[in-house]
């Protein structure tokens, strides 16, 4: 889950009867954080908002989200309260559109052609999410935690990288990995840099590696536990 990207609704952004619900923060400026009520919906117009969790008392970045991406659905689709399971920062300056049920039951009825964009929005983006999930659950259930990590890699290649002449570009925050994996920064760390000798996962810069074959990184497990056999289960 590092940068998630979704077509942006621009027509509909661009609308006066949206204006209302606009709001625009700083960077650094929090949108909402972990353990908050959830009673609105967030459309993210312009600008990134990275994700965070708290985890062993330290804020984890687990997730970029930039314009079209939605967050907190669940307050428009009939769910009862419930605590933000993330908090929401602003990583570059936001602009973004907020609304409460009561928001959005009255755009239905005053402008029903952009609620039913937004709703579509909402949809695509809950499926693409379960799809996510879904392939997560699988990409976890080794206990090894060596072959949770090369999953793991492969999961967001899958979901989120970028088709290069030299291989998949990955993008691979130490946060991201730590949030689904019992893993140290330095074991983490260790594993990347063994890949990268291996000539499997080239480094590149700001936590972006290159998947050069996918089928050779699977095949360097057994070569990578020789290597780090410290690195075991969870």
């Amino acid at each position: 889950m590092s940068t998630a990207k979704v077509l942006p609704l621009q027509s509909s952004f661009d609308r006066p009867e949206l204006k209302q619900f606009q709001r625009k923060y700083k960077k650094g400026e929090v949108l909402f954080s972990q353990g908050d009520n959830g009673n609105t919906l967030f459309v993210i117009v312009a600008g990134v908002v990275q994700l965070t969790a708290i985890r062993d008392e330290a804020e984890l970045h687990i997730s970029s989200l930039e314009p079209g991406h939605v967050l907190g659905e669940k307050a428009i689709l009939g769910v009862k309260p419930h605590k933000r399971f993330f908090g929401a920062r602003a990583k570059t300056d936001v602009v973004a559109m907020e609304f409460s049920a009561a928001d959005f039951e009255k755009l239905e009825k005053t402008s029903p052609q952009t609620a039913l964009e937004i709703m579509h929005r909402v949809c695509k983006v809950s499926v693409d999410r379960l799809d996510r999930i879904d392939h997560l659950i699988k990409v976890l259930r080794p206990a090894d935690n060596i072959d949770r990590l090369v999953y793991m890699i492969i999961h967001f290649s899958h979901f989120e990288g970028q088709k290069t002449p030299e291989g998949t570009k990955v993008h691979l925050p130490i946060d991201t990995v730590r949030y689904y994996m019992a893993m140290s920064p330095f074991e983490i760390e260790t594993c990347l840099a063994e890949l990268h000798k291996m000539n499997v996962l080239i480094s590149s810069s700001d936590d972006n590696f290159i998947l050069k074959d996918q089928a050779a990184l699977i095949s360097a497990i057994p070569q990578l536990k020789e290597c780090i056999p410290t690195i075991t289960a969870i």
